[in-house]
């Protein structure tokens, strides 16, 4: 996916209502997905968001409320395995890298 794509897919979608890690069937590499709305509120718009072999995984702040990812960004990375840096700017509460980003799609609430 084009990293300006998915930035703009991401924009105003700010709430961070799920979060999904799981390792893959042959359990060498794991799957990240999130589940983002544009607000906290029942029939507001929301999407999902599935990122690939996730690595450096960095999680910090999340619980007691309700977790903000306020400047969520995607850039491109020249890696062996990692193609993409997915980090949180404002509060720098997550951070990781990725080889590939699957649909991003929207959710029912």
């Amino acid at each position: 996916m084009d990293v300006s794509s998915v930035n703009d897919r991401l924009s105003g979608y700010t709430t961070l209502l799920g979060i999904n890690l799981r390792a893959s069937e042959d359990a060498r590499t794991f799957h990240l997905r999130l589940d983002l709305g544009a607000a906290d509120t029942v029939g507001a718009p929301a999407i999902a968001v599935e990122f690939v072999g996730v690595s450096h995984l960095r999680l910090s702040d999340f619980g007691g409320g309700d977790t903000q990812l306020v400047q969520l960004r995607v850039t491109g990375v020249d890696e062996r395995d990692c193609h993409y840096e997915v980090s949180e700017l404002a509060h720098e509460c997550l951070s990781f890298k990725c080889r590939s980003i699957r649909d991003i799609v929207a959710l029912m609430r």
